[in-house]
């Protein structure tokens, strides 16, 4: 039968090759060199394993279809829930850095409260720093003095108080 099968045969053409005597209802094989005597019973057998084995074949290529399926969906779900904890995280984030951002802005304000008029008399020794920085390195003495400017520069440079 696999003959039938690879040649893509019917069962009609099959019969027709392999030869049918009609004075006793019996098949002679003339495609091969030996004699041999097929019954419509052993044709019918062979018809009917056939139909298993290509049956089993189908179903457990029909298994390994939803095996894959099953697989390809399992590993679509992973995804999509990978997916849904980074939105959820980027979600809780995006609301940790809006606190944030609000935190950092009333900190500002009450540096800012609290630094008051402090801010002007720093803002006023910030420059009175610089001004003397300037008068240090033109004098004289600081070539003999190297590093006395050094505590002017980062009093006028700093953004903070003292």
């Amino acid at each position: 039968m696999k003959f039938f099968k690879l040649a893509g045969l019917s069962l009609v053409a099959g019969v027709a090759a392999l030869g049918m005597d009609m004075s006793n209802g019996q098949f002679t094989s003339g495609a091969l060199a030996q004699e041999t005597v097929v019954t419509l019973d052993q044709v019918l057998n062979a018809v009917r394993r056939e139909r298993t084995e290509v049956s089993k074949e189908n179903k457990a290529r029909e298994a390994q279809f939803l095996r894959e399926r099953n697989n390809q969906r399992a590993a679509l779900n992973r995804v999509k829930a990978q997916v849904a904890a980074a939105e959820a995280e980027s979600t809780r984030l995006e609301g940790v850095m809006d606190a944030n951002k609000v935190t950092i802005e009333a900190l500002d304000e009450e540096l800012a409260d609290k630094q008051g008029e402090f801010q002007e008399l720093f803002g006023a020794a910030r420059s009175a720093a610089a001004d003397l920085n300037a008068q240090v390195k033109r004098s004289i003495i600081s070539t003999q003095f190297p590093g006395r400017s050094e505590t002017l520069v980062e009093l006028a440079q700093t953004e903070k108080l003292p």
